[in-house]
């Protein structure tokens, strides 16, 4: 089961009590700010948002526009030429120190304490980077090791632009297992006699790019024959 944030989230009364905002896009804006970075930038994707909350990656869009439609956030993103890298998610400043709300006659409870929890809120998140940081670390080298164990290549365990593909599908809510598995299976189709050409693409920058890695975790295998067998004949023809 995947494990879920468990650092605070905070939904202020402006969202809470917005009806122009239905609750799962409260709860939206309610997740995107447990999973704020220092910056105050959220990175997960829809997909991530889709299994965490049993819907569909089509309705998590949906909350997103709705949230920047009545800016709650704003959305940008990196690009590496015309390809969409990463999507950041920030949170639009309120302009205030305490958030406030109106309630039924009139009554306005200001939200004491908002700020600290704020602080704490980021402290947590501080020092759950870290440990992710060095979690980070030790699958990208446990991948890397495995595609270069197959393919007898010599990519780095610890370059920082291996890890940021590493970091980057893992923030996208898959697991090592995904990544583990996107390079045995590549390994073994693209090491086919009939794909020779394609075997110069089993390196980082290709199997773990946002707009490939999804793509190559569903694409079917028959396998009608071993690894071994494979490489193997691969190494004769070679």
């Amino acid at each position: 089961m995947e494990e879920k944030p468990n650092y605070y989230a905070i939904i202020p009364a402006n969202v809470r009590y917005d009806e122009n905002l239905k609750l799962g896009e409260k709860m939206m804006y309610g997740e995107i700010t447990a999973l704020s970075k220092k910056n105050g930038i959220c990175y997960a994707s829809n997909n991530y948002f889709a299994r965490l909350y049993k819907v569909s990656p089509q309705a998590i869009s949906k909350w997103i526009k709705t949230l920047e439609k009545n800016k709650y956030i704003t959305i940008t993103y990196e690009k590496d030429g015309k390809a969409i890298t990463k999507r950041n998610i920030s949170m639009v400043s309120t302009g205030v120190d305490r958030v406030s709300t109106e309630v039924e006659g009139g009554i306005n409870h200001s939200l004491e304490g908002y700020q600290q929890e704020i602080k704490e809120n980021n402290t947590s998140i501080n020092n759950t980077s870290i440990n992710k940081k060095e979690i980070y670390k030790e699958i990208c080298k446990r991948v890397i090791t495995r595609l270069n164990e197959l393919n007898n290549t010599k990519y780095s365990t610890t370059s920082d632009s291996n890890l940021k593909f590493i970091r980057g599908r893992l923030d996208d809510g898959y697991t090592e297992e995904d990544l583990l598995l996107v390079v045995d299976k590549m390994s073994y189709l693209w090491n086919q006699p009939s794909e020779k050409d394609m075997r110069q693409y089993l390196r980082p920058s290709t199997l773990f790019r946002p707009t490939n890695f999804e793509n190559y975790l569903n694409m079917p295998v028959n396998k009608k024959k071993s690894f071994t067998d494979v490489m193997k004949e691969m190494r004769e023809i070679d």
